[in-house]
């Protein structure tokens, strides 16, 4: 039969076992801690069956116990309670662990049991349950009100006395890091409270009665068995132990009655963090007033062995109310081991009744784990007391220009720090040095009110001149609450102060907008460079937004104390240890209620609050905390931000040009200054002024030729709600309804982002400026390769919020803010993405003296050569793997299929010359998707080019020899032949001598010149439509070379000894020598600065020499003659030294012009290696 095993507890945990009869060892001896078990519900009676008994007996009780368990055969009874389970098991002892408590006197056994099920019918919730038996048989020793008989000493005789002091219960272990007992959560739970009034049993002879124990029982983790299934349960069992008579006055062996109910209700116990760390106290029941704040105290217990690092994350505090917990930050402490440790909160209401409730996180570090514990405090609405005021006053000296006062301002210059009032105002009269003077907006005068502290106070002619400087709000008042809503529409707008970027034109809009923008400007290249240039233009449309700005201003003063800590001005305790004022959280009219017992002292929870709060804040005046990165969340007075924004966009965004190149532009579309509003705190009032500043944000790049085009409209809330002294945590407020369509066209590659920013900001008195900044827009992205393309479209947000710089005075410390950013949330509103097939990019190119070339010209069409044309259609993003068809006609002829490389031959006949012509060309997929298919034309006109001739022919040449020339001709549009091209000269006699054969493609004709003189030979050919080129070359008839400016024309030797530079050939007149050290090669510098001029000659000494070129394989030597003074032979080799060509030169005295050879059949030369007694190399410039 196959088992199911069902696996309720783990491993038991003990910090020793026993061994020894009469003398046990023992584990170390701290104090034991209670264990209360779990009390669930009382289950309502089921109809039952008799349940059996089973008998758990113990032995060696008193050193390391062991134990059997055994069924007991039954009687039938019958009954009704909790349901019977038909015990129907067999069973076996897996451990029994024993350990002692030397600090109690107690002996602790856990037995560890492995139960199969053997019954056929199903056991729900079973539960193993202690039984208190009797019977009249002295020899079964049963024992009244206990689960235990026949409890002996080691010597068998009875130890019923020491049963009363036995219990049962969850097993325990010792606990090595807190050096305590502990109960073992590991094993199986004991439940108390159960509801076994019904329960019945079959009882087994000589036994007269059975009651459940204590309405108690273990139960396993398992919610069914069925027949086979395997389970486990552990038992805890307690002994006193006798310290006078040791081992032998503790019982030795006892007996356990059990049986197996049904139907019992779960056990409730700690899981997860909760068995790490556990929190109570004040969590709920406290009252507060309205506007009141109270103080309560937390137990927090680390229920491990080892210390625990925690750190408690302020709650989400918003408009109900608002709680701190240990500090007005984040507060970290350390639990030790196995304690409790109180830490006090603070709460308080706002200005509505009801309960408030707080989730407030808790972290251990060690674990990462995260417990969250709510904590809720009731708010009465009682209404508040008189004499207690939204706003204090920081002093008397607080003065307001009343509105009707206003036409007594002569003059007010900000910058200047100079006010001049009317000497007749009573208003004027009453000021002096020190006086603080707040306005709203004056027209014409102080159109962002007035802020001031009077430095001097002078009657200049008649009128009272104020000298004064900026003054900051904490010299208005000490405490206050400011909120603002407006909803700016155009009339709110000074159009006058607001401001747009060149190209960018602002205007009012109607209905539910705003400001309407439009644009067009270039962003890379020149608008008249076709190949080189990127627009963007487009509109973009700002609804009207809802701008809500709150400040609050709270009371502070420090107090630095003797021992370098930080107390609160005005923050103590009274006599019994309440909390009787607090400067920090303002006025609190009828003081802070306390809950719970506290000592008048600050080693009490809630004296550590205050000292906690103290430090924070001086550490905050002392500068720590001026660092960006924790600025808004540390900031005191305490800074609420509440800024919401309605935003319908709508937008058309198109960039289009051609260009290889990427992108990235920022533009300020405009500034939108918002007329001041005033908010009264109190008697002051207070001006604020609203800016929003709207940039348009494009990025991308593009490969080629593309067009993409963006149209959409956003209705889009951008929001935040932030207080520093609440919470650190900002309150997202977000919701989007997107229409999205994009149009482009795809050369390449190309990818475009667009972003619209609004960046809003609002300064009171230009001190408190606090900006909340949203940037959120659409964004595209796409990417070509070859066939497939890959496109993703989302609108993303990014939201900041900060401080404007402002200078703070204090009671006891005045310190500047220098400003700070925080991003506070970011994320993708929606994301889309997907693949496409792109449509073929195609171009038809032209075949120009061998390269393929395009039209460069939009307008023009491209000039083709009458005769054979060839085009080829090229496909700019072809896939490899794919093949291709084409299909090529002229105007509107009926196609015809090209080649499948993409290419097609046209000819033109000479009849067309002059003819504008269109070549289309379509390519499509041999295969697969016929859809992807582009047509292209090219517009042409067919022309005429003139034939080439190009004219080789010696520069010198003595007149009784042969002067040859080669000319070279070509026409693209028809073949010419040698019978085509004419010879003349210049010479007045002369012969000429055509060859209509060519010698290696060339035509040539020999000259002869009857007398010497320079003279000019030409070859000259025409096409078929007379269209004639002419060519001339130079040459000199004399008996010598004629003088030139010359430069070496080899470009590098390796001589074996010093070569020459020489002048006219048969003197030894010496020009200039070059040194060389074998084998290094040198270049061969320019010897023009030799003279006279001449025909210079490289002389070389030494056979064998060698000369390189330098002007790669396909280039030959320059060199014009060669002359070898005795018999010797020029080599020439490739570059991998194998022989191209030689030619051998007998002994001969003869003249220069002998010798005249050109080596103009070697191709591929890498060097020359002469061999002779004696070599000339000659270069005539």
């Amino acid at each position: 039969m196959n088992t199911k095993r069902i696996h309720l507890t783990g491993a038991i945990l003990t910090a020793a076992l026993l061994s020894g009869c009469q003398n046990p060892q023992t584990a170390s001896t701290p104090a034991p801690v209670a264990t209360s078990p779990a009390t669930p519900q009382k289950p309502a009676p089921t109809v039952n069956r008799p349940a059996d008994l089973l008998e758990i007996n113990f032995q060696n009780l008193n050193s390391e116990a062991t134990a059997t368990v055994q069924s007991l055969q039954p009687a039938t009874v019958t009954g009704q309670g909790i349901s019977n389970g038909s015990n129907n098991l067999t069973q076996k002892v897996l451990s029994v662990q024993t350990f002692t408590d030397e600090t109690t006197g107690r002996r602790h056994v856990a037995t560890t049991i492995e139960f199969t099920y053997n019954g056929d019918q199903d056991i729900t919730a079973p539960v193993l349950v202690p039984v208190n038996v009797s019977s009249s048989d002295t020899a079964l020793g049963t024992i009244d009100g206990t689960p235990f008989s026949s409890v002996k000493y080691y010597d068998g005789s009875p130890a019923s006395e020491k049963a009363t002091a036995m219990t049962i219960g969850r097993a325990k272990f010792f606990n090595t890091g807190t050096l305590k007992v502990e109960t073992n959560l590991d094993a199986t739970p004991y439940a108390v409270g159960l509801d076994l009034s019904g329960l019945t049993f079959n009882l087994p002879p000589g036994f007269t009665s059975a009651n459940p124990y204590a309405d108690s029982g273990w139960k396993p983790g398992v919610d069914v068995l069925k027949k086979g299934d395997v389970f486990t349960a552990t038992f805890g069992l307690d002994i006193p132990m006798d310290r006078q008579k040791g081992p032998k006055g503790d019982p030795y062996a006892a007996s356990m009655m059990l049986t197996m109910a049904q139907g019992a209700p779960k056990v409730q116990e700690p899981v997860g963090v909760d068995r790490s760390i556990s929190i109570t106290g004040d969590l709920s029941g406290n009252t507060l007033e309205t506007r009141q704040p109270g103080v309560g105290v937390l137990n927090f217990k680390n229920e491990t062995n080892a210390p625990m690092n925690i750190t408690i994350r302020q709650p989400e505090n918003t408009g109900d109310g608002y709680l701190f917990v240990g500090d007005m930050i984040d507060y970290n402490t350390v639990l030790p081991a196995g304690v409790s440790t109180e830490i006090a909160y603070y709460a308080k209401c706002q200005d509505k009744a009801g309960l408030v409730e707080k989730n407030v996180e808790v972290t251990i570090k060690e674990t990462n784990q995260v417990k969250t514990q709510k904590i809720s405090f009731e708010c009465l609405d009682v209404p508040p007391v008189a004499g207690d005021p939204q706003v204090v006053l920081a002093s008397d000296n607080v003065l307001t220009l009343p509105a009707a006062l206003y036409p007594a301002v002569i003059s007010y210059d900000k910058t200047a720090g100079r006010l001049l009032m009317q000497g007749t105002s009573d208003f004027a009269k009453s000021l002096k040095v020190g006086s603080v003077i707040t306005s709203g907006p004056i027209d014409g005068v102080a159109p962002e009110g007035m802020l001031l502290e009077a430095t001097a106070v002078n009657t200049v002619g008649g009128a009272v001149e104020v000298l004064f400087k900026e003054a900051d709000l904490s010299k208005v008042f000490t405490e206050a609450d400011i909120k603002n809503v407006t909803d700016p529409t155009a009339a709110n707008i000074d159009f006058a102060a607001s401001k747009t970027a060149e190209g960018v034109t602002m205007q009012a809009a109607t209905g539910d907008n705003l400001v309407e923008y439009s644009f067009d400007e270039l962003l890379l290249g020149d608008r008249k460079d076709k190949n080189n240039y990127l627009t963007a233009k487009g509109t973009v449309t700002v609804a009207k937004p809802k701008l809500t700005y709150e400040l609050g201003v709270s009371a502070l003063g420090l107090q630095a104390s003797t021992n370098g800590t930080y107390t609160l001005q005005g923050l103590a305790l009274n006599e019994n240890g309440q909390l009787k004022s607090a400067g920090l959280f303002g006025s609190i009219g009828k003081g802070l209620k306390k809950f719970g017992n506290a000592v008048a002292s600050t080693g009490s929870s809630i004296g550590k609050l205050a000292v906690n709060v103290g430090k924070t804040l001086g550490n905050f005046a002392s500068g720590v905390y001026n660092s960006a990165s924790n600025l808004l969340s540390n900031i005191t007075p305490s800074i609420k931000i509440k800024s919401y924004a309605q935003v319908s966009e709508s937008a058309n965004v198109k960039l289009e040009g051609k260009v290889n190149q990427k992108f990235l532009k920022k533009t300020l579309l405009g500034t939108i200054n918002f007329k001041p509003i005033v908010a009264q705190a109190g008697p002051v009032p207070i001006v604020i002024i609203h800016k929003l500043e709207v940039y348009l944000n494009l990025e991308g790049g593009f490969k080629g030729q593309a067009k993409y085009e963006l149209k959409h409209s956003l209705s889009y809330k951008l929001g935040i709600d932030y207080d520093s002294s609440r919470s650190q945590s900002f309150v997202p407020i977000n919701e989007l309804t997107n229409n999205f369509t994009q149009n482009y066209a795809l050369n390449a590659e190309a990818y475009a982002k667009a972003k619209l920013v609004g960046r809003y900001t609002a300064d009171l008195y230009g001190k408190y400026g606090i900006f909340a900044e949203g940037e959120f827009g659409p964004e595209a992205y796409f990417t070509v390769n070859g066939s497939a393309g890959t496109w993703k479209t989302q609108i993303c947000q990014k939201a900041n919020v900060g401080i404007n710089p402002f200078e703070l005075d204090l009671v006891v410390k005045s310190f500047k803010v220098n400003g700070a950013s925080k991003e506070v949330y970011s994320g993708c509103l929606y994301s889309n993405s997907g693949t496409f097939s792109v449509p073929l990019q195609t171009k038809i190119q032209y075949s120009s003296a061998g390269t393929f070339i395009e039209n460069p010209s939009d307008e023009e069409p491209l000039a083709v050569d009458y005769g054979t044309a060839l085009f080829r259609n090229v496909i700019d993003n072809k896939d490899p793997n794919a093949s291709y068809l084409y299909d090529w006609s002229l105007d509107s002829a009926a196609p015809t299929a090209g080649t499948a490389d993409g290419t097609k031959t046209f000819t033109f006949p000479a009849s067309t010359v002059g003819r504008q012509m269109t070549v289309n060309s379509s390519a499509r997929l041999a295969s697969g998707v016929f859809d992807r298919k582009a047509d292209q034309s090219l517009k042409i006109v067919v022309r005429n080019s003139a034939p080439t001739v190009a004219l080789e022919a010696p520069k010198w040449s003595a007149k009784e020899n042969l002067v040859r020339a080669y000319a070279t001709v070509a026409d693209v549009n028809e073949t010419l032949t040698c019978e085509k091209v004419g010879w003349y000269s210049s010479a007045v006699q002369y012969t000429v001598n055509v060859s209509k054969v060519p010698e290696n493609g060339r035509c040539f004709a020999d000259f002869k010149f009857a007398a010497d003189g320079p003279y000019t030979v030409s070859a000259y050919v025409s096409d078929e439509l007379g269209v004639k080129t002419n060519q001339n070359a130079s040459i000199v008839i004399a008996p010598t070379p004629p003088a030139h400016d010359v430069n070496i024309a080899f470009d590098a030797l390796i001589p074996a000894t010093t070569p020459k530079a020489r002048v006219n050939m048969g003197t030894s007149t010496t020009v200039g020598n070059l040194t060389f050290t074998s084998p290094q090669i040198y270049a061969l510098k320019n010897w023009e600065q030799f003279s006279p001029p001449g025909i210079v000659v490289l002389e070389l000494n030494q056979t064998p020499s060698y000369i390189r070129s330098a002007l790669g394989a396909d280039k030959l030597f320059n060199v014009t003659a060669i002359k070898l003074a005795g018999s010797g032979t020029y080599e020439a080799y490739d570059a991998q030294q194998k022989l191209i060509g030689s030619f051998t030169y007998s002994a001969n005295s003869g003249t220069f012009s002998n010798y005249v050879e050109k080596l103009v059949s070697w191709k591929g030369v890498s060097y020359i290696k002469v061999t002779g007694t004696e070599s000339f190399l000659y270069s005539i410039k």
